[in-house]
């Protein structure tokens, strides 16, 4: 069994992975194969079936693997004899951990995060607003990554926490074009996919950071920031957390309560901007300003 650590927790797996951090401390989970039951699926719209059977909730690829979160504390793999090796991985970094994530009682955000210094920031918006864009160009300004894609905030306690996920960043090749990267220097996420993987193990954050800020991406013809109410963060935080279409009761009035109660401590901001990369610059001095009211 492999050891790796991610979002506060030490992973004993059978699978080997590149990214991850070495085992550390923390709640132990066990990720193994083993046969998965068959339980009522519903599909969601990234094309996953998912379901909870007596055992657990179930994720499942159709062509690669079936997956079941077991009282978050085991992930079981099922992977079909022609399965996708690389996909499989991927989907077990991506969906299957905040899967678990969540079923231990975490609010899973769509979104990347960076250390900007005194604590934490994190970056939502749509497919494709630049959050994984945002965060990487912070980083190569000298910030330490804190999770790319799938970010695990803990707001139980006297602070809201943000853990450490995943160290590296995805991005598209014209992303890391415009940020001065050479793209074809930069191995690819799978082979049937454009887009590449940058590590991050030079400089990531080694601990849970106090999550100080969140800023939404959009469009706009200047760079600006803006306050959103807390009602509007309400909104916006439900609908950019990882599951928020999945139709799971229980998980979702506990996610509304996680969301309503971050809307109620931090603050969450729009940041708008051009879609160009000639005044990232600009804006990325304008979010380090920002946060450094903020902290």
């Amino acid at each position: 069994m492999e050891l790796f650590s991610a979002y506060g927790l030490r992973f004993s797996s059978s699978f080997s992975f590149a990214d991850p951090q070495p085992g550390g401390v923390g709640d132990e989970i066990v990720l193994r194969r083993g046969p998965i039951g068959p339980c009522p699926m519903r599909l969601s719209h990234s094309g996953n079936l998912y379901g909870r059977s007596r055992s657990g909730i179930q994720l499942r690829r159709p062509g690669v693997a079936a997956f079941e979160v077991r009282g978050g504390r085991e992930i079981v793999v099922d992977p079909e004899p022609a399965g996708d090796d690389g996909l499989l991985r991927l989907l077990i970094l991506g969906p299957v951990l905040a899967l678990l994530l969540e079923e231990r009682g975490r609010l899973v955000l769509h979104a990347s995060a960076v250390d900007l210094g005194g604590g934490a920031a994190a970056f939502l918006g749509s497919a494709g607003a630049g959050k994984s864009t945002a965060a990487l160009a912070l980083h190569l300004r000298g910030r330490p990554a804190v999770a790319d894609d799938v970010t695990v905030v803990d707001a139980g306690g006297d602070a809201v926490l943000v853990y450490p996920g995943i160290p590296h960043f995805k991005c598209w090749p014209e992303s890391a074009g415009g940020l001065g990267l050479d793209a074809r220097s930069l191995p690819r996420l799978h082979p049937l996919v454009e887009k590449r993987t940058l590590a991050a193990h030079g400089s990531f954050a080694g601990a849970p950071l106090d999550l100080r800020c969140i800023y939404l991406l959009e469009e706009g013809r200047e760079p600006a920031i803006e306050p959103l109410a807390p009602q509007g963060a309400l909104v916006e935080l439900l609908r950019h957390s990882f599951f928020a279409r999945w139709e799971v009761p229980e998980n979702s009035r506990r996610r509304f309560r996680l969301c309503a109660a971050l809307a109620g401590r931090i603050p969450v901001r729009i940041l708008r901007r051009p879609l160009s990369f000639a005044v990232m610059d600009r804006w990325m001095e304008m979010v380090e300003a920002d946060f450094a009211k903020s902290s």
